[in-house]
């Protein structure tokens, strides 16, 4: 075989998925580096199935574009210090892949170079005797091979090889392997994946037939490891201010096992540290934050459930304004809102905001009208959430706007006495940006394990502000002059404060908008303060972006940039920028 198509490259990728998700066991059992919680393979499963789920089943053009889709799963699901490492290989390996249909053997054999490379530069002290030596064998002796033959095949098993002789040898490396008289773990998984490749070279009917070149098989001896630090913090940032030598700066001394992978605009942080939230913080410097994941080591380390494998669930109403992300991350159940649009939901234009303005340059004078959600709807999403956790925290956008308080309090009592005692409810007197932000920290305190009740107490302690400017919004409110409703006919920009509702403050120039939200909130802050934020808008990203930067100097950190929500994107108004924000 002198070149590897598209489709080839897909399988193999898929089957390595499967191998692993099969033989995940095998690799935990081993695991003892850098930390003994047997994690690894289930780690590097969990990395593969967030590949698997992004490339099964779909048609890709070229290899450019498989690579994109690989690197977006990987990043994505990334898991533990393996799981990050092989995600490292990843960048590397489809960073300079041709842009065509198929790959030779000496560009193939590049590519694995490349990938070794990227996943050693991701590794704060990269030490011999770990899944590292593996990938570097491997790729010198393609590259060797490469250079004598054009056939695919023969390189390849020649190369397996020279992998397996390398991974025997990290037993004799690390004296901590040696003690316990295993292999690498992640060594270990990263043949798998190499064994399964050369199946899918040989065009094997029955995956994973090849025979393994693993001499025996290694059981762990029973010895204590003390944990340097006790804690793993995973996180995936995008648009970040920092380069990745000035994240590394900025945490190194906090921990070790620094792992830092930067595709574009997203990066993926590991780390293990004895000072999880101090870590967190600032990390949420960086950028905007997709994704955070803190685990205590030690009780995994004993068979336990990690500290932050959460026992409290999550409710919302659509109002909130949430990412998808965020959702299916953190296992939010979200409620939506019933509105009656009366045509205007036809109207060209992708988001809400377009099509108000739309329904604004045709005359329409229907106003959309936002029902209250049933309380079936919460009862029921309360039902779900107790499937899967002990208690559950239901955060409500303000009930002056929609009445969600209210209806989330006859949900609950549709439930028997013992379930009615596990759902908490809270108002957060907010709306939109305002709302996500106490989510946050609800978020945050539930990592943090705090009981149920002490989570509601901070949480009505926690003082929310929320700013915005609201532009030709489907809106009626007797809080608005005579004077504001003129304006906002002739599609000016008002500044607003949401509390109970939203309250104007003041006519903007529209050049000028974005300054007088952070003039106001300037004001609130006095020096060494911190803020977290989050920012909304309505089709006005390019706004939402520049408010974001002109917080940075205020300490503020803005968790992430969304598109408004259809309820808020009614209040909003086209081209509307909201901002909730609490003191940290």
């Amino acid at each position: 075989m002198e070149a590897l198509t598209c489709k080839q490259l897909q399988k193999m990728i898929l089957f390595s998925c499967e191998r692993i998700e099969r033989d995940k066991e095998e690799i935990n059992k081993i695991n003892v580096f850098p930390v003994p919680d047997q994690d690894t393979g289930s780690n590097l499963s969990g990395t593969l199935n967030g590949v698997k789920e992004v490339i099964n089943g779909k048609d890709f053009s070229n290899l450019k574009k498989l690579g994109d889709a690989v690197l977006d799963g990987a990043l994505m699901a990334a898991q533990g210090n393996t799981g990050i490492i092989y995600t490292g290989f990843m960048v590397g390996f489809f960073n300079d892949i041709p842009n065509n249909t198929q790959i030779n053997a000496k560009s193939l054999a590049n590519c694995f170079q490349k990938g070794h490379e990227r996943a050693r530069e991701s590794i704060q002290d990269p030490k011999e005797g770990t899944i590292l030596d593996v990938m570097e064998a491997f790729s010198n002796e393609l590259a060797f091979q490469s250079e004598k033959s054009n056939d695919i095949v023969v390189n390849f098993e020649n190369s397996l090889e020279k992998a397996n002789e390398a991974l025997l040898a990290t037993k004799n490396k690390m004296a901590i392997l040696k003690k316990a008289g295993v292999i690498d773990a992640g060594g270990l998984g990263f043949l798998m994946i190499l064994e399964t490749y050369f199946d899918v070279l040989l065009e094997n009917e029955e995956p994973f037939s090849f025979k393994k070149l693993r001499k025996k098989d290694f059981h762990t001896k029973r010895f204590v490891q003390i944990l340097t630090n006790r804690y793993e913090v995973v996180a995936l940032m995008r648009d970040v201010f920092f380069s990745e030598k000035e994240m590394r700066e900025k945490l190194q001394s906090l921990g070790d096992c620094l792992d830092i992978i930067q595709v574009k605009e997203r990066v993926k942080i590991h780390i293990h540290t004895d000072d999880p939230y101090e870590v967190r913080d600032i990390i949420r410097t960086f950028g905007e934050e997709e994704t955070m994941r803190i685990e205590d080591m030690a009780r995994e380390v004993v068979g336990e459930e990690s500290v932050v494998k959460n026992k409290i669930g999550i409710v919302i109403d659509e109002a909130c304004g949430l990412n998808e992300k965020n959702l299916k991350y953190y296992k939010i159940e979200s409620i939506p809102y019933r509105i009656d649009w009366g045509g205007i939901d036809k109207l060209k234009g992708e988001s809400v905001s377009l099509k108000l303005k739309t329904a604004k340059e045709k005359g329409f004078n229907y106003v959309p009208k936002i029902h209250s959600i049933d309380a079936d709807f919460f009862k029921e999403a309360f039902k779900k959430q107790l499937r899967t956790f002990n208690e559950v925290i239901c955060i409500t956008s303000s009930n002056d706007y929609f009445g969600a308080f209210d209806s989330a309090r006859e949900g609950r009592e549709m439930l028997d006495s013992h379930e009615k005692s596990k759902i908490h409810i809270i108002d957060s007197k907010s709306i939109g940006a305002g709302e996500a932000v106490l989510v946050l920290k609800a978020i945050d305190l539930i990592n943090e394990q705090k009981p149920a009740q002490m989570i509601l107490k901070e949480l009505q302690e926690t003082i929310v502000k929320s700013f915005g400017i609201i532009n030709s919004p489907y809106v009626k409110s007797k809080k608005y002059s005579d004077k504001i409703k003129k304006v906002i006919e002739k599609n000016k920009f008002v500044l607003i404060e949401a509390k109970n509702e939203f309250i104007p403050i003041e006519t903007l120039r529209k050049e000028e908008c974005i300054d007088k939200i952070v003039n106001k909130i300037r004001k609130d802050f006095r020096k060494n303060e911190k803020g977290l934020a989050v920012i909304s808008h309505g089709d006005n990203e390019i706004k939402a972006k520049e408010l974001k930067t002109k917080l940075k100097p205020l300490n503020i950190q803005v968790s992430f940039i969304s598109l408004a929500d259809p309820a808020v994107s009614l209040k909003l108004g086209y081209k509307g920028v909201f901002i909730g924000y609490i003191k940290i």
